[in-house]
């Protein structure tokens, strides 16, 4: 997938960002690890965090990177089955927060710089909730 305008890629990352927060809603209705729910209901509301800092970065007057073409990597990752287990969803959602981590650390490449640390910041977020979701599905794979 490419992009030719930095607000071309923000509108697909604000799009991202919503669906991540609705799928982390609709699997806390379904987690019935210990805190599990209480942890996607905060995983929601971080990605709506990212969502709120895209759209005010959206409104403001952006200079394209040097480059043409933004290296945004292409969606591998199926959607999910509306009737996916939680297990299914984990692996889904690790699958997703691994490429946003690759969309924001290619985007802090190849914007101007004053704009990187904020994507990098992004990056940095979308790798921790991988993590915990990768940390979720193992303790779940072990019966824990």
């Amino acid at each position: 997938m490419e992009f030719a305008t930095l607000d071309d890629v923000l509108v697909f990352a604000i799009a991202r960002e919503e669906a991540a927060a609705d799928l982390y809603v609709r699997m806390a209705e379904s987690a019935t690890g210990p805190g599990m729910r209480e942890a996607l209901y905060e995983l929601a509301k971080q990605e709506r965090g990212h969502r709120a800092r895209l759209l005010r970065l959206r409104q403001r007057e952006l200079p394209d990177p040097p480059s043409a073409v933004l290296p945004i990597p292409p969606t591998a990752v199926p959607d999910l089955a509306p009737d996916a287990s939680f297990r299914d969803a984990l692996r889904f959602a690790i699958e997703r927060e691994s490429e946003a981590f690759v969309l924001y650390t290619r985007l802090a490449e190849a914007v101007v710089p004053s704009l990187a640390p904020m994507f990098r910041d992004l990056a940095n977020e979308e790798e921790r909730h991988r993590a915990r979701f990768a940390a979720e599905l193992l303790d779940l794979v072990r019966g824990v």
